[in-house]
């Protein structure tokens, strides 16, 4: 049925007290810190070139990423893993270093968690805290009116064209050393926790709404867009020249790689037009961060003038 129906589905069981209801972090009680728990299998996740190593880092990335964005800094990581019992030990070591080295890279602690054994496939989830840096938790629905920023952290693309190997299958041996960055975006990603965490604080009192991109940059402004009934105009995505060098060797357009690729881990924000575009723009000079779009009359993504499909990652997909 598709994973957006499973998720409507379960929202339905959900307490309606939560505050975060939609967000993928909640506020536990009425505490400082938030709460966030994210998982995968190995056989829905790993790409030729990722290692067992590869998915124990990713599985901390997906939650800090999820933490970030909701005003929160990791503080610490659980795991829970499944292995099929005629698996290495060695197996089992490399997922959890990768964890481990991953949550001390991310500024927060590793302190545990559970192993179970599985029928046929490694699967990983990780749970974690974050603590409140913003003074209150960032919503993804919210009160947005025409005219707000749409704001981003990074560039995008390098997911995009790694996915795009993978479907085609590609000899990517023979392109790694020539595209290392795409290669590498879906291997060991890394967020940088203080500067992400130093613009929420620079721009606390205009910040709207915001979401992590990671499952696809159309995916994450379609979700927005849905849940606040708005329309969002994109006019600017900042893309690698690696990326577009890839796109005009493979005949593929570089705007498509950005819009839907997945595993990017950056941040979508909906800034207030209290601020003028050049103090935000200022505001946003050392942060990686960079003003792609608005919020329009009407439904929908559009990037100027065409429609962007609603399309992302999607587990239960047939």
């Amino acid at each position: 049925m598709g994973e957006n129906e499973v998720v409507r589905r379960i929202l339905g069981y959900v307490d309606d007290s939560s505050p975060g209801k939609y967000d993928d972090a909640q506020l536990i009680d009425d505490s400082m810190y938030l709460l966030k728990i994210d998982g995968f299998s190995a056989h829905n996740s790993m790409l030729p070139w990722n290692t067992y190593y590869d998915l124990g880092w990713k599985s901390v990335v997906m939650v800090v990423s999820d933490l970030i964005a909701k005003g929160g800094k990791p503080v610490s990581m659980v795991t829970s893993i499944g292995i099929p019992s005629n698996y290495s030990i060695d197996i089992v070591e490399e997922i959890i270093k990768g964890v481990s080295d991953s949550t001390h890279a991310h500024k927060a602690k590793f302190i545990g968690g559970d192993t179970n054994a599985s029928s046929s496939d490694v699967w990983i989830d990780v749970a974690g805290v974050g603590k409140l840096y913003t003074k209150s938790p960032i919503p993804r629905k919210n009160l947005i009116l025409k005219g707000c920023y749409v704001v981003t952290t990074g560039k995008y693309g390098l997911t995009g064209a790694a996915f795009l190997v993978y479907r085609r299958k590609l000899e990517w041996k023979e392109l790694i050393d020539r595209y290392k960055n795409i290669f590498m975006a879906t291997k060991t990603p890394r967020i940088n926790v203080d500067r992400r965490l130093s613009l929420l604080k620079e721009l606390e009192e205009y910040i709207i709404a915001s979401m992590d991109v990671s499952d696809g940059l159309a995916y994450t402004l379609h979700t927005l867009a849905s849940l606040n009934n708005i329309a969002i105009r994109v006019t600017n995505i900042p893309i690698p020249e690696e990326v577009v060098e890839f796109a005009q060797e493979f005949h593929v357009d570089a705007i498509d790689l950005a819009l839907y690729g997945g595993e990017e881990y950056e941040m979508i924000l909906i800034v207030s037009n209290d601020l003028s575009r050049i103090e935000l723009e200022a505001l946003l000079e050392g942060y990686d961060a960079s003003i792609i779009g608005e919020v329009i009359s009407g439904k929908g993504v559009f990037f100027n003038d065409r429609r962007v499909e609603y399309k992302g990652w999607n587990h239960f997909k047939a």
